[in-house]
């Protein structure tokens, strides 16, 4: 913008490329939003922002506008709430084996319930946040699952002569 002499209009130069939906405030206001409703899915939450400030804007255009403002779709972090009585299972089971060797832990068969998918869509709801704040409380969320952390002993003896119902040759 320039201020012409003598004169208290100001008269804006034409500048490069396509002019911006949203100005500053609308886009803080995106933000606020976004952070407001953290679980809920970017299309909910720009008909809510497009409702508030009567202009359509696209999904890339709100993904953009959250980028700005340091706010990135994260998986949240899921915790199973601990009960007192699972807790000291926990720990019991810990004291139990505390003092095992390596080969004690060889013969034990931990599950492993990673999840992966070929596909790019993985089903999970993200959380809008700013990096480094996924152990807050406000973007962690409780599963209703109940908690199972065990491993399970098996003893392989191999038997040379007999059967498998334990008859003798």
């Amino acid at each position: 913008m320039e201020t012409i002499p003598n004169s208290q209009t100001f008269v804006r130069r034409p500048v490069a490329g396509r002019p911006r939906l949203t100005n500053h405030a609308e886009d803080r206001y995106i933000a606020v939003v976004a952070k407001r409703n953290q679980i809920s899915i970017s299309i909910c939450v720009t008909s809510m922002v497009a409702a508030a400030i009567g202009k359509t804007i696209s999904a890339t255009n709100f993904r953009q506008r959250l980028n700005m403002n340091c706010l990135y779709p994260q998986v949240p972090r899921v915790c199973v709430p601990l009960s007192v009585q699972s807790r000291g299972a926990r720990l019991k089971w810990c004291r139990q084996h505390e003092n095992w060797t390596v080969p004690d832990w060889g013969n034990v068969l931990f599950r492993n319930e990673s999840r992966f998918t070929l596909q790019p869509n993985d089903a999970r709801v993200r959380v809008w946040r700013e990096q480094g704040t996924r152990n807050r409380s406000e973007n962690i969320t409780y599963s209703a699952m109940k908690a199972s952390w065990s491993g399970q002993k098996f003893h392989f003896d191999i038997a040379t002569t007999g059967t498998s119902t334990g008859e003798v040759l």
